[in-house]
């Protein structure tokens, strides 16, 4: 008995390293998952503070592959390839977050028409997606960039076709019409090394641009291959700008935001929330535009919390020429604090001048302490390619003029005066 044991387990032992030969190499490494990155953000002007670093967070069970993966890339030529690490450590910025850490990302490499690429911030997957440089690719593919802090998009011409791309959106405007960016992937800014680059995605920019992308997973490498492009369509594209009609005329047409909803109650003071309060304040200037004619996009029209790149997005979307987003105000430690002011975004003529309007109009209707015009760099105006304002209408923090908020006949009040400073606007262009 013991001896036909011992011969069993001799047989098998046998199998087993028959086996593991016969097997394809490599493929038991191969099962190694990928790890998850942790997109992280930092704003634009903020400057990076290493004492303040937020750990990254990241969820063990969560996995990505470091780029979309092709199934022709079987065909890529082998380059010879410096090394690449395994991670690296970049800022990546998202508005819709605002707020700021490292973290760790897979670089890739990447080649043009054959050759491989080097740029001082390398390509990289986010969220299963490959960004690059915009201006690296750009300039590869002969594409024109033209960069508008002012309201933070990227304009990309070549061949009879532009591009816009608006930071931390995921929709963008080609030839004139919005187009969803797949996965909901954005553009986004990314600092590494002290470097500060425009990262784009890849795949959605270059196949706009007429141009093929493979992606190697063996080498990290993403490919991109230029196509031929009819010179007679390389004339210069008129891109309508939005809000206007072929002549240049305005729509009449407009985005009323009312401030926070849903999950985002905002501030709340005397039993009231901020939320229901500019929901109804704007629910009445929804109704007087209306009734003067004009076509009225709500960013939201019941207790639902819309992301503040979303809110901005909807001129564009709508093509709508102006935007107003209502808001209640505080302050915790003045609780005298009173007064109406309105927000534009800096060094913006069209914000400012809507927020003149607003801001008269409110002063003169309710006779509320005049806190005047202010700037600001906040996500509703700063990502809108139209002039945009955002109206405190006064604090709920103040015993006082938090009734007044809460009562009906105020409330028509700043309605009727918020849609007299619209009015203005229109009249005047």
């Amino acid at each position: 008995m013991q001896k036909v044991f011992v011969h069993k387990c001799i047989i098998g032992l046998i199998c087993l390293i028959l086996a593991f030969a016969a097997s394809p190499a490599g493929a038991w490494a191969d099962a190694t998952p990928v790890p998850d990155e942790t997109i992280a953000v930092v704003t634009p002007d903020e400057p990076v503070d290493d004492d303040n670093e937020t750990p990254n967070e990241k969820t063990p069970d969560e996995e990505q592959p470091p780029a979309e993966e092709d199934p022709s890339a079987g065909d890529l030529p082998v380059l010879e390839l410096p090394q690449l690490a395994d991670k690296l450590t970049v800022w990546l910025y998202d508005p819709a977050l605002g707020t700021s850490r490292k973290t760790e990302v897979t670089p890739v490499h990447l080649a043009f028409d054959g050759a491989y690429l080097e740029s001082d911030v390398p390509g990289m997957a986010v969220s299963g997606r490959t960004l690059v440089p915009v201006r690296l690719i750009s300039e590869q593919l002969k594409a024109e960039v033209v960069w508008q802090k002012e309201n933070n998009t990227v304009t990309i011409a070549l061949g009879g076709k532009t591009i816009i791309l608006t930071i931390g959106s995921n929709t963008a405007l080609i030839d004139g019409q919005v187009v969803a960016v797949p996965d909901n992937v954005s553009v986004s800014l990314v600092n590494f090394e002290g470097v500060a680059r425009t990262m784009v995605p890849v795949r959605f920019v270059s196949e706009n641009l007429n141009a093929l992308v493979d992606y190697d997973q063996a080498q990290r490498l993403v490919s991109i291959t230029p196509q031929e492009v009819d010179p007679d369509d390389n004339e210069p594209v008129y891109v309508k700008p939005v809000g206007q009609d072929d002549y240049g005329n305005l729509y009449r047409r407009v985005v009323i935001d009312a401030g926070h909803g849903g999950t985002d109650p905002g501030t709340n003071g005397g039993g009231q929330i901020e939320k229901d309060l500019t929901l109804a304040v704007s629910q009445q200037v929804r109704d007087l535009l209306e009734d003067a004619g004009y076509e009225v996009i709500m960013a939201r029209d019941d207790d639902t919390y819309i992301g503040l790149v979303d809110r901005a997005a909807l001129t564009t979307q709508y093509d709508a020429p102006l935007f107003v987003s209502i808001h209640c105000n505080a302050a915790e430690n003045a609780p005298a604090a009173s007064g109406i002011e309105t927000y534009a975004a800096p060094d913006d003529a069209g914000d400012l001048e809507l927020a003149g309007y607003l801001q008269k109009r409110l002063i003169a209707a309710t006779a509320a302490k005049d806190r005047g015009v202010k700037t600001s760099r906040l996500v509703v105006l700063t990502h809108n390619v139209v002039p945009a304002a955002l109206v405190e209408i006064g604090f709920m923090t103040n015993a006082e003029e938090c009734a007044k908020l809460g009562d009906a006949s105020y409330q028509q009040t700043l309605a009727a005066a918020i849609t007299a400073g619209i009015e203005d606007y229109f009249a005047a262009h």
